[in-house]
């Protein structure tokens, strides 16, 4: 009800405000117009509080005015709008769950910010190569690990990492992910919860090496080798050519028969990306040589595994009004598509339930073969080692009992053993 959430402090200036309840009327106020919904980040959690808390702190001298910020795993947006409140100039969000991307423009209008919030891919395209000043992710110990390269690269030389969403008995384990490029250390902790602060070094000029490009030893044997292939072209140099040419011909029939699996699962994501008729006709005439040698040669079959290969188009958790006892009767509704052009593994479902304090209740993983339709299934009765067909679309309804306390959930793909894909 409306009476549970009442305006939070957060530091010294900001304040979180639902819509129902008037502002704080000190003049330095700073408040964020929040109301409780299904993405993670109302701000009465200690994790978030902590990132609001950094934020503040650090906007305090003014340098934040010509800075930028990226909120890595946005949620509600909260993150993102503070910063713009608190100065920032420029201010990118994302997530994988296009609720909370929802959510987060919803909110970013509510608070009159000018912020872009986009999922994964889309981001992509719309800050290209961008590097951020200050770089945030409140998620969880898990995917902030997985995360730890695409973060890393995100953070210009000089620029902040700040990470929460972490036990603090997970710390050190995120602390050493990250070491080789980014020292973390423990900023603040509240309530066995910690956020991680950290400066990205400015990277050092390369150095230009003295050392000569050929070694004087090697000279004679070169020029040996040269006389020694002269000699053979000038004798046999029709013989020399068919067999150079059939050594590289089947070389690169045995190389491709045994990478052909990540080739195709490189180039996909491109194709995805840049649809042009160029690049599909390309990409399609690959694929038919792929069949080809694979008449020939025995070739690979798994599917490949990806996290970024699964969009969600749909996902709704609707609440029935039946209840039986302390679970309530629902339907989670998913619109799920592979959309590269090759076949993908198909994933695990994994959805996790909050309460109106955004404290985990449960986590619930289901598997493919409860999640994936009978029909579909005997049409597919391999699809475990063949995975999912080039832009395979699955449209699910899939009965749940859940805690009747639930306010909240995050639908996630997951492939064993289980570590969180990008939350982008």
């Amino acid at each position: 009800t409306q009476n549970q959430f009442d305006p939070i402090p957060i530091g010294e200036r900001m304040w979180i405000v639902p819509s129902w309840h008037p502002k704080p009327s000190a003049p330095e106020a700073i408040c964020l117009a929040m109301d409780p919904g299904l993405a993670f980040g109302t701000g009465s959690h200690p994790t978030t509080r902590l990132c609001l808390e950094w934020l503040e702190q650090y906007s305090a001298s003014g340098i934040c005015k010509s800075q930028s910020v990226l909120d890595y795993g946005c949620g509600s947006g909260i993150l993102a709008i503070a910063a713009k409140k608190l100065g920032f100039q420029t201010v990118f969000g994302t997530d994988i769950d296009p609720q909370a991307i929802e959510s987060a423009r919803a909110n970013a209008n509510q608070n009159q910010t000018d912020i872009e919030f986009q999922l994964p891919d889309d981001i992509d395209v719309a800050i290209g190569s961008r590097l951020f000043d200050v770089v945030i992710a409140n998620i969880l110990a898990n995917p902030l690990q997985v995360l730890a390269p695409a973060l890393i690269a995100r953070v210009q030389d000089g620029g902040q990492l700040i990470l929460s969403g972490i036990l603090e008995r997970q710390a050190q384990e995120v602390i050493d992910c990250y070491k080789n490029a980014i020292p973390l250390s423990i900023w603040r902790v509240s309530e066995g919860w910690v956020c991680l602060h950290g400066q990205k070094p400015v990277s050092m000029p390369n150095q230009i090496s003295n050392a000569p490009l050929i070694e004087d030893a090697e000279i004679p044997n070169r020029v040996i080798a040269g006389t020694f292939v002269a000699k053979i072209n000038r004798h046999r140099p029709q013989a020399l050519f068919i067999a150079t040419g059939l050594f590289i011909t089947i070389s690169c029939f045995v190389v491709w028969s045994l990478w052909r699996i990540p080739i195709l699962h490189f180039l996909a994501p491109s194709i995805d990306k840049n649809p042009s008729p160029i690049a599909l006709h390309g990409f399609e005439l690959i694929q038919t040589m792929d069949r080809v040698i694979c008449k020939v040669l025995p070739c690979a079959r798994a599917a490949a595994i990806d996290f970024k290969a699964w969009r969600f188009q749909l996902a709704n958790l609707g609440m029935d009004e039946a209840k039986r006892g302390e679970e309530v009767q629902s339907i989670l509704q998913i619109e799920l598509q592979n959309r590269l052009l090759i076949p993908v593994a198909i994933p695990h479902l994994e959805l996790t339930l909050s309460d109106a304090d955004e404290n985990t209740i449960t986590q619930i993983l289901i598997g493919p073969r409860e999640w994936l339709p009978k029909t579909w299934q005997n049409a597919h009765p391999d699809f475990e080692q063949t995975g999912a067909p080039p832009k395979e679309q699955f449209n699910l309804s899939i009965p749940l009992r859940l805690p009747a306390n639930v306010a909240g959930y995050r639908l996630r793909v997951a492939y064993p053993p289980f570590t969180q894909p990008p939350s982008l």
